[in-house]
């Protein structure tokens, strides 16, 4: 299978419903590519769907990344994968306050495309194939 251009990935990311199908893509080619069988892609897209949830796929997608990357010898992301999935509870936890409610959905969605950014580049460098 060909690989999955960047851009091409960023546009799935940005696009509402079509973000899922990238995030169930992602966690199926990290699963194939590494052998991980702790990475569920059904179970982590369907908790991905729920905001209060978006948290934990998200850890565990950059988490299995980032650490087959280092095993690799490679730098996956500029921000720890603890941390990067904590900026999905942001909206979350300003939602009661209207005004930073909204700054806390662009940093959520800042996260996301960088999210995408980074391991569809990571994943053209190593050779992960796009799954169809």
């Amino acid at each position: 299978m060909p690989l999955r251009s960047v851009p091409k990935a960023l546009a799935m990311g940005a696009i509402p419903f079509a973000h899922i199908y990238l995030f169930y893509c992602l966690c199926k080619e990290a699963k194939v590519a590494w052998g991980e069988a702790a990475l569920n892609p059904t179970l982590m897209t369907i908790l991905f769907l729920f905001p209060v949830l978006q948290a934990y796929p998200a850890f565990k997608l950059t988490s299995t990344v980032e650490r087959n990357l280092t095993a690799a010898g490679k730098k996956a992301y500029a921000i720890p994968a603890r941390y990067l999935s904590l900026l999905f509870l942001v909206p979350v936890a300003l939602a009661p306050t209207v005004v930073l409610a909204i700054p806390g959905l662009v940093l959520a969605y800042a996260a996301w495309l960088y999210i995408v950014y980074a391991t569809q580049s990571r994943f053209n460098e190593c050779g992960v194939s796009a799954l169809g």
